[in-house]
């Protein structure tokens, strides 16, 4: 009689990653059964700046990025899964290139369909599996707009990505701005001066009133009386 300790215990990472790809081929199976297209999928890794992808039988643990692609010609539709958020992406080329959300292409056709976004912390297989599913099903419902853009709503969706993108940098560079003026109000309370003139210096041009006159003051106790 074997002893229960024999048994390896199952790797949820694993389990999360059969399920993505079950559910990828199920959800967009009507890509290749109806619209031609070639699937392959993978662990993703990055090589000298170019994507490799290596089947998935190879994990070995540790954050994954997964992913499942569809191809024709030049075109392609890419459903990826990011272990380290647990954050699942739909994205669209229409070169070997330039890549779109699907909510990009919505957005630009003044669409609203909440199955087609971005979601994070997808860590539990039936929450996975259920929004690979609605995924699949709003892709179907809005093929046309998918597969077959014209040129006018592409350009329209590249000007939402960039507008978005520039949104999220902008949106980031608050926060660390932010996160700055915390740790230097630290350090001034400290005397730590070196530290403060380190943290302000790199944000010196966006810097308010309050943390302009710190870090001039921190440079004045620097340099010692004149």
């Amino acid at each position: 009689m074997s002893d229960a300790t024999d048994t390896p215990a199952a790797d949820p990472a694993r389990d999360l990653l059969d399920c993505f790809f079950a559910s990828c081929e199920s959800a967009f199976r009507f890509l290749e059964a109806a619209h031609g297209f070639a699937r392959f999928g993978g662990l993703v890794s990055f090589q000298k700046g170019r994507k490799i992808i290596m089947p998935a039988r190879g994990y070995g643990g540790g954050v994954f990025h997964a992913l499942t692609r569809y191809e024709k010609g030049s075109q392609a539709v890419e459903i990826f899964y990011a272990g380290d958020r647990f954050t699942l992406e739909g994205h669209l080329y229409f070169d070997f290139v330039d890549k779109l959300d699907f909510t990009d292409i919505l957005q630009a056709a003044r669409k609203n369909d909440s199955a087609s976004g971005t979601a994070s912390w997808l860590t539990r297989k039936n929450a996975l599996k259920d929004k690979i599913g609605a995924m699949g099903a709003c892709f179907e419902k809005h093929k046309t707009l998918f597969l077959d853009p014209d040129r006018a709503l592409i350009q329209r969706a590249f000007l939402i990505r960039a507008k978005r993108l520039e949104d999220a940098v902008r949106a980031q560079y608050k926060r660390d701005l932010e996160d700055a003026s915390l740790r230097a109000a630290r350090a001034f309370s400290d005397k730590d001066y070196r530290r403060v003139v380190a943290i302000l210096t790199p944000h010196e041009r966006n810097l308010g009133g309050a943390e302009r006159k710190k870090l001039e003051r921190a440079r004045r106790f620097l340099l010692g009386p004149a």
